[in-house]
């Protein structure tokens, strides 16, 4: 809200930015709050540099299976840095698709003073968020490493958000298990440092109780860690018929809660309304199995 003067609902988002066009034209519409990009490797990382000698130079603007953009990171930041200095209020979600790319972007973007914790930092109060996946969820293939994932990017831009999502598939089986929902709590807990969960709209919807619990309760409404409030939100992705919409309305902090759904093609929309008619009576059957487990 103190920067684009507008709360976590009413945020609106460029997807995608990962071409020369799509850049120009996000910075060029105003009612664009966030720019949200990709980032590869130009080369697959067992050909590329080791992560440890990698430069910024070879990290791409591009979505797999994809590895061609005509837009480095370098250009990337170049026009940002730019636009910013010309007035322009943005923020920036980069999207790591690898772990390779992830120490020499941060390297870039501490040496132009985003997201540190020095309060003269000409950038410091742009809206940074890192996202990767990092637990696997529903159908989801293997995670970046969430804790090596962590590390790097605290230790580097301590005040950026940390926007940090499960792997996903097309699975029509949705919903996060308890067990997605822990992993996901116990990367998160020790932090001291903005956190979003990056969460599919009709997973978090279809979870059942424990699990949403967990989440929602046990993570981003209890946000106090030894007397420090530490900023936790939702960040809710993908698609969303109106019974999901109208649940994220009732059930979810508006002033924690960023929405950035899509609608659904048919399919998906069926898929979703049948856990919407369903989900009180499966939800009830799994907490009873879940109570009866435990004892």
């Amino acid at each position: 809200r103190e920067y684009f003067g507008v709360d976590a609902r009413g945020v609106r988002w460029a997807h995608a930015v990962n071409s020369r066009a799509e850049l120009a034209a996000a910075l060029a519409d105003p009612a664009v709050h966030m720019l949200e990009a990709d980032l590869l490797m130009s080369r697959p990382p067992e050909r590329a540099s080791s992560s440890s000698g990698a430069s910024a130079s070879e990290v791409l603007m591009c979505h797999p299976p994809a590895r061609e953009s005509d837009l480095g990171f370098e250009d990337f930041m170049s026009d940002v840095i730019a636009a910013l200095r010309e007035g322009r209020r943005v923020g920036i979600k980069l999207d790591f698709k690898e772990i390779e790319c992830v120490a020499p972007c941060l390297d870039l973007l501490r040496a132009k003073g985003f997201g540190g914790s020095d309060p003269s930092g000409e950038f410091r109060a742009v809206p940074l968020w890192l996202n990767a996946d990092v637990v696997r969820g529903p159908g989801g293939r293997e995670p970046i490493a969430g804790a090596d994932f962590v590390s790097k990017c605290v230790a580097a831009c301590p005040n950026a958000t940390l926007s940090l999502g499960w792997t996903h598939t097309g699975t029509p089986v949705l919903g996060y298990t308890t067990d997605m929902a822990n992993a996901m709590r116990e990367l998160v807990e020790p932090l001291r440092c903005g956190v979003t969960l990056a969460a599919s709209a009709a997973h978090l919807f279809a979870s059942a109780n424990p699990a949403r619990a967990t989440l929602i309760d046990g993570l981003v409404n209890n946000n106090e860690r030894d007397g420090v409030e530490f900023h936790r939100s939702f960040t809710l992705w993908g698609p969303a018929p109106r019974p999901v919409l109208r649940w994220i309305e009732r059930a979810l902090p508006a002033e924690k809660t960023f929405v950035d759904v899509k609608g659904c093609a048919w399919r998906e929309e069926a898929v979703i309304r049948a856990y919407a008619y369903t989900r009180p009576v499966w939800a009830a059957l799994h907490d009873a199995y879940v109570y009866a487990r435990a004892r």
